[in-house]
């Protein structure tokens, strides 16, 4: 058993999370999906919508925003 005493990558952790979530979601064709970690640690995954419209184009540049709303 080898020891991980290298720091953790978080973004390759976030990147490798939305990539293996697109080649299952997506088999076949484009797909898209941005990942965070929330602060109690929960991984939360926003798909890219199927149909392209500027702001929908806008908030996936910006990155996967996500608040709760009551």
């Amino acid at each position: 058993m080898t020891s991980h005493t290298e720091p953790l990558n978080i973004e390759q952790l976030l990147f490798d999370a939305a990539a293996n979530f697109v080649k299952q979601r997506y088999p076949q064709g484009w797909g898209g999906a941005g990942a965070v970690y929330t602060e109690a640690g929960s991984l939360l995954i926003s798909i890219a919508p199927e149909v392209i419209t500027m702001p929908r184009i806008y908030v996936w540049k910006q990155g996967l925003i996500w608040k709760p709303t009551n």
